[in-house]
């Protein structure tokens, strides 16, 4: 419901205010989003770009009161450091969103958290993130780490993040992935 929605998150926005200390006129509000599985960051900094404009229009904020402080996390280093190089190159009109790419096997909790961790440590007021998508990553997670370990991510990152968007893989995306393992002579899902 929209209303809900809205409601929802205008009280966020209120909440971070006074966390923030700021006051109504001086809102400066900084929204947490993490990305697991951010390939080359495009849809990280399009999504992000998108979810920042919407909560200022919820808000009635102006453009410059809210920002967005992005974490991409991908298990691929030429990925990450694409990622690096096309945010370097971002215009002025994008440094509202705030956005850092790392290297990360997900599949390995200590990694995992230890990223969150020094991320979230440099805002004393957020213990979660805001938002965490994870689009064509789960089937990954599964094919490496089983049942349970797909089981144990989803956990530890539904833990830490207050809405996560989670884009499942079809059943044709497991059938070329067994293709793979088969040639690869590893066991299927």
């Amino acid at each position: 419901d929209q209303t809900n929605a809205r409601k929802r998150n205008i009280g966020k926005e209120e909440t971070l205010c006074q966390a923030n200390g700021a006051n109504s006129s001086t809102r400066m509000i900084s929204w947490k989003y993490c990305d697991l599985g951010c390939n080359e960051g495009n849809l990280t900094l399009t999504f992000a770009d998108a979810v920042l404009k919407r909560c200022q229009k919820l808000s009635g904020g102006d453009n410059g009161s809210q920002y967005m402080e992005c974490l991409g996390l991908d298990i691929d280093p030429t990925l990450i450091e694409r990622a690096n190089a096309k945010y370097g190159s971002l215009s002025e009109a994008k440094k509202s969103l705030h956005s850092r790419f790392e290297v990360v096997n997900l599949c390995d909790e200590s990694q995992h958290l230890s990223k969150y961790k020094a991320f979230l440590e440099n805002y004393s007021e957020a213990q979660r993130f805001d938002l965490t998508t994870l689009f064509s990553t789960t089937m990954w997670i599964h094919i490496h780490a089983g049942d349970e370990g797909l089981r144990d991510f989803l956990r530890r990152t539904c833990d830490r993040t207050e809405l996560s968007v989670v884009e499942p893989q079809i059943s044709k995306c497991y059938g070329r992935a067994n293709t793979r393992l088969r040639k690869m002579n590893r066991p299927e899902l």
